[in-house]
């Protein structure tokens, strides 16, 4: 009824608190050198599209101002399982996500994903294991794919003087005026 927005809103504010939290403690993490990474199969679309979920409803709560941007995912080429972190894959692409909506007044902001299948010598190369083994591998062709992510957007870019600048803790690009607790790029 009437209250469903609310419950939604304040959801979604709690689970927005609890990635601050957790991309503050990962930060402290990294700084001691105490992080670690997993390694084991995971659905990559699954976490795009809660990446998307998240981008989107960041996207709804900065109102009007943005109503003429999209959040578009490209999934190209991309395996639907691979191997990694999938709570740190999560983490970066909503930071990097996050950060294009809010840096982008008119447009739109694409997620795009593409796979390209390894031969055995680039296989070798990037540190993954033999096709017969466990490695990162394509659903389809059994072999190693590299999976490319990137996060695409039409806003007003980053200036050439804020970019060694943007990946320290607090600091934000100076390009527009968006609320961010500065933490985001860092953890990437």
């Amino acid at each position: 009824g009437a209250l469903e927005p609310l419950i939604n809103s304040a959801y979604a504010s709690a689970e927005h608190l609890y990635m601050l939290v957790s991309d503050v403690l990962d930060l402290t993490k990294v700084q001691h050198g105490k992080l670690t990474l997993q390694n084991a199969p995971f659905d990559l679309h699954a976490v795009v599209g809660c990446v998307a979920h998240h981008c989107r409803h960041v996207l709804a709560t900065l109102g009007p101002s943005r109503a003429d941007v999209r959040f578009l995912v490209d999934m190209g080429s991309s395996p639907r399982v691979v191997r990694g972190d999938a709570q740190r894959m999560q983490q970066v692409l909503t930071n990097l996500g996050s950060n294009a909506v809010k840096y982008t007044p008119r447009g739109s902001v694409t997620l795009r994903l593409s796979g390209r299948v390894l031969d055995p010598e680039q296989a070798l190369q990037a540190g993954l294991r033999r096709p017969d083994d466990e490695g990162v591998a394509s659903q389809r062709s059994g072999k190693p794919v590299r999976v490319t992510l990137s996060v695409v957007d039409t806003g007003v870019g980053i200036p050439e003087g804020s970019l060694q600048r943007i990946f320290e803790l607090f600091e934000t690009g100076d390009a527009v005026n968006a609320p961010s607790a500065g933490i985001g790029l860092t953890i990437c």
